[in-house]
């Protein structure tokens, strides 16, 4: 885990790297049963592997967040864009066919 200094902490894991909002974290009334919203960061995100190294973390002087996988690190923001689709995809149902 590595704080970002612009209020999110980068959590690397198993499945991806997650980001977590923690001004919306602290800012929330807690209830119970409530979830906490966090971003999740996978290959279509520009991740080179899922699984992120343990301790493989890091904060540079220059502010850049660097997460270590175990096909190589990537360095954030600028190495870890998320593009949101907005768009609905195009599909077409042309036919259904039962078993």
């Amino acid at each position: 885990m590595v704080f970002d200094g612009e209020n999110y902490l980068w959590i690397g894991t198993f499945n991806g790297a997650y980001r977590l909002n923690l001004a919306d974290f602290y800012g929330m009334d807690y209830q119970e049963g409530q979830k906490v919203g966090f971003e999740h960061y996978t290959r279509k995100d520009g991740l080179p592997n899922l699984e992120c190294n343990a301790n493989a973390a890091f904060r540079d002087s220059k502010g850049n967040i660097w997460l270590g996988t175990v096909a190589g690190a990537i360095q954030q923001p600028s190495g870890l864009e998320r593009v949101e689709n907005t768009n609905a995809p195009r599909v077409f149902v042309t036919g259904v066919r039962s078993r």
